[in-house]
């Protein structure tokens, strides 16, 4: 409640604390008004994991700093399975991105069926959509994060569509350094993704159905293309996603914030005075 928690940021002041909010979504998610302003404004800064995000964040704060989402750290390459390609899909609340792909997909499996494997997380409605024999698909409920990722470790693919919408736009491309950093191969539409990953060479991406089809069919044909675009997208995630990677420019950040700790205290109180 922005009214009761006005005064504690006020103590939080005088005891010469830091108030940074980390925030990873379009700041629309928080769909009261006052809640949503009183969220960016209360704080002394904001972290968040693109430029898109950034650019919105800053209307209520100036103090915007980006930090790529990051893992801590790849994993050994998994044992080629030359008999199915198998394909991840986790996701929540993705219906309206997969739905425009999921005609071309099975028209892939209709002609090519014995190919195909696909793990699915969650989404039930996805996994009846596909058109494969039970023996070719599974399904997993929504499940611990562990879970999730020893799910994904077993797969050659990560199924990840993204419709070109806003929210869409403000999303991190996580997804994609947690595939790569098994070395899976990143299958995309181009929204997101394509801002760090190179289409070809760490993913591929389709904006056709005609793209998606040459894609499948040409991993079908040579599994080895598939896989070494995996390689390549486990060889950037090393090189360049890792937490490790952040640490000097976080502390940095700290840093500057810290130094500028009592112009950015009155700027901040100021600007959660209509609250009171």
């Amino acid at each position: 409640d922005p009214n009761n928690f006005s005064s504690s940021i006020e103590s939080i002041i005088k005891n010469d604390y830091l108030l940074i909010v980390d925030f990873d979504d379009h700041p629309d998610i928080i769909t009261d008004k006052l809640k949503r302003e009183f969220t960016f404004t209360c704080c002394h800064a904001i972290h968040t994991t693109n430029e898109n995000l950034a650019r919105i964040i800053r209307q209520y704060n100036p103090e915007v700093y980006v930090f790529n989402n990051n893992i801590i750290s790849t994993n050994s390459t998994k044992l080629c399975n030359d008999n199915k390609i198998k394909v991840f899909f986790g996701a929540l609340n993705r219906e309206n991105d997969w739905r425009p792909w999921i005609d071309t997909l099975n028209e892939v499996f209709n002609n090519d069926s014995k190919k195909w494997y696909f793990e699915v997380i969650h989404d039930k409605e996805f996994y009846n959509e596909l058109n494969l024999p039970k023996e070719q698909k599974s399904f997993t409920p929504i499940c611990e994060y562990k879970k999730y990722l020893e799910i994904m470790s077993t797969c050659d693919v990560s199924f990840m569509p993204l419709e070109n919408t806003l929210f869409n736009k403000c999303k991190s491309d996580l997804k994609a350094v947690q595939a790569a950093s098994y070395s899976l191969s990143i299958l995309s539409t181009p929204v997101v993704y394509s801002t760090n990953f190179i289409n070809q060479k760490t993913a591929a991406f389709f904006s056709s159905k005609k793209e998606l089809v040459q894609i499948l069919n040409s991993w079908s044909q040579n599994p080895d293309l598939m896989r070494q675009i995996g390689r390549n997208a486990q060889k950037y995630v090393s090189k360049n996603r890792l937490y490790a990677n952040q640490i000097d420019k976080k502390i940095e950040c700290f840093v500057d914030l810290w130094e500028r700790r009592e112009t950015i205290s009155e700027q901040l109180l100021k600007r959660i005075e209509k609250f009171k």
